[in-house]
């Protein structure tokens, strides 16, 4: 890895919610290139600790990563976490909530706990990580927090309902909150990352495919190129 390590940022906290995922993971690695510390957060300890070994192998210095069990969908498991946090490191400086996500469905073809479980995860598990490291941000006047929604919020599509109903609901928490956060020195900032090569989007788009019958490829293009799926069943 080429070393683009930052004086400025040695001494900053940095908790990534989601690392064991594609893009989480790719967040820790950068952050760690740049010189940060990092808490990766994720609910399965072997997960967490395989990304942890792969990650490590690039740092010099072993307590510049480690690794926090945490369902952010249970807010006592939260508050358990960032106080182990706070003991081990004393401060969070930055948040990078990249967890959760949501189902392929349809309006009729959701239930009541996949719209639970998305909410309980993806919506409120990202107020309840901002909750909690909000107090010690205030109390330094200073503070980073980055929440990776979708361009759902800004163009919802009908198979998926949920995601483009929560990604919109996270682009109002983010605005609502930095008004108020950003009284203290707290910056908060919403990424809306289109189409990103990871081991669920792979598996969205196999879903998708299986669903029209088709092959892979058109779905792939379809959705990088952000056209409405819903009018497109025939592109297989």
């Amino acid at each position: 890895m080429k070393s683009h390590i930052n004086d400025d940022l040695r001494d900053r906290v940095a908790l990534v919610s989601g690392a064991t995922g594609g893009m989480g993971s790719a967040i820790c690695a950068r952050l760690l290139e740049d010189g940060m510390r990092v808490v990766m957060l994720g609910r399965d300890a072997a997960k967490l600790a395989r990304v942890h070994d792969t990650l490590s192998t690039n740092v010099s210095e072993s307590d510049r990563i480690s690794t926090q069990v945490v369902d952010i969908s249970e807010p006592e498991s939260v508050l358990q976490a960032i106080a182990e946090v706070l003991s081990r490191y004393g401060r969070v400086t930055d948040l990078v909530q990249a967890a959760g996500d949501g189902p392929v469905a349809s309006l009729l073809e959701t239930d009541e706990g996949m719209w639970a479980e998305t909410v309980q995860g993806k919506l409120l598990g990202t107020v309840r990580l901002a909750r909690a490291v909000a107090p010690g941000m205030i109390s330094a006047k200073s503070g980073r927090m980055v929440i990776v929604n979708g361009v759902f919020s800004q163009e919802p599509d009908p198979l998926f309902p949920i995601n483009s109903t929560i990604n919109c609901a996270l682009a109002g928490f983010a605005k609502a909150i930095s008004r108020d956060l950003g009284k203290h020195g707290i910056r908060v900032n919403v990424v809306n990352p289109g189409a990103t090569t990871t081991p669920l989007w792979d598996t969205i788009c196999r879903d998708l495919a299986a669903r029209f019958g088709g092959r892979i490829q058109p779905v792939v293009a379809t959705l990088s190129t952000r056209r409405c799926l819903w009018g497109d069943p025939q592109d297989g």
